[in-house]
């Protein structure tokens, strides 16, 4: 009987300690095990926000440099549209410049072919006018001659003895366009030719019934002469 009560409080003893642990386990956790906890919630809580917050700046840069880039294409394209519509500009003012330039050089050229017209014009006319007052003069000393002729004649005698081809002489000239020769006194109507020197022999021949100075180293001009006394 002893041995199975001692036996029995032997057992309560082992046991007495499980038993005591146990409500220990049903027992609430304390204050301080929860706050770890509390502190991670409350510190995600910020860190989430920041990342929303950098998130959105960074969507704002990302707005601002695509607006900077979008501006300076507009300024650029611009800046093309000014310098394009400059370059019109100054081509259409050279084009201006160029026509006006070849403009005033073909009516500086047309004014010079009408002043040279113009002066041709005035070159023929005084030629003519010049030819006109010869023929006249010619006409003239001709009329003169033949005048001359029916007034005064050299005798046949005298003719053959003094003039002619074979009897030359110098001709001492005066402002009368007068001179002396064989006994006979001639006058001239047309200028002294400038080939003729005062030292060349001439004489005087007859033809178509006119008389004629003549020079034979210049044969091709001669002077109409006739008697005056």
């Amino acid at each position: 009987m002893k041995i199975t009560i001692g036996t029995v409080l032997l057992l309560l003893f082992v046991t007495g300690p499980a038993y005591s642990q146990e409500p220990d386990k049903e027992k609430p956790r304390p204050a301080q095990q929860d706050e770890p906890k509390k502190h991670q919630s409350e510190s995600r809580a910020p860190q989430a926000q920041d990342r929303a917050h950098e998130q959105q700046n960074r969507e704002q840069e990302k707005q601002q440099r695509d607006a900077a880039r979008e501006q300076q294409r507009n300024t650029e394209q611009q800046q093309q549209q000014v310098r394009k519509q400059q370059e019109q500009q100054r081509d259409s003012q050279d084009r201006v410049r160029k026509e006006q330039a070849d403009r005033n050089k073909r009516d500086a050229e047309e004014q010079r072919e009408q002043v040279a017209r113009q002066q041709q014009q005035i070159d023929k006319d005084r030629a003519h006018q010049q030819e006109r007052v010869a023929q006249e003069r010619v006409q003239q000393e001709r009329q003169d001659a033949r005048q001359a002729r029916n007034v005064r004649r050299i005798r046949e005698e005298d003719f053959h003895a003094r003039f002619g081809r074979a009897h030359h002489f110098h001709v001492e000239r005066r402002d009368d366009r007068r001179f002396n020769y064989g006994g006979y006194w001639f006058a001239y109507n047309e200028a002294w030719p400038a080939d003729w020197s005062n030292y060349d022999d001439v004489y005087i021949d007859q033809v178509d019934g006119e008389y004629y100075l003549i020079d034979p180293i210049h044969p091709g001009i001669r002077i109409v002469v006739y008697v005056v006394d």
